[in-house]
């Protein structure tokens, strides 16, 4: 292979498939919340009885943002966020799981 100052490398071959990456990871790492196909416990918020939702690891929501429900969080429930676990209400998991890695906690409005 040649690199890009047009010297020659060698390319690496490694017979290890994603997976066995994926597994490793999770060894060294020793926490499913640094791998985000692993199944992650999580808490379902609800803001009073509205049709406004939140979920976090957090099990007080205490890092969910109250501007957004100045009553304040009630949890409803608590899951297994994962990609192949079912949800508690009808949402898709990745756009949760992509809001969770990014900013600890995901707010959605049902309807």
């Amino acid at each position: 292979m040649i690199n890009a100052q047009g010297g020659e490398e060698n390319a690496r071959h490694d017979s290890r498939s994603l997976n066995s990456h994926s597994n490793w990871f999770r060894t060294k790492q020793g926490s499913n919340e640094n791998h985000p196909q692993i199944p992650l416990k999580t808490h379902l918020f609800q803001c009073g009885e509205s049709d406004l939702f939140a979920v976090s690891h957090d099990p007080t929501g205490a890092n969910i943002p109250r501007a957004q429900c100045a009553q304040g969080w009630l949890v409803r429930d608590k899951f297994r966020l994962g990609v192949r676990e079912p949800m508690p209400v009808s949402i898709e998991p990745e756009p949760v799981i992509r809001g969770i890695a990014a900013d600890g906690y995901y707010v959605w409005r049902r309807g």
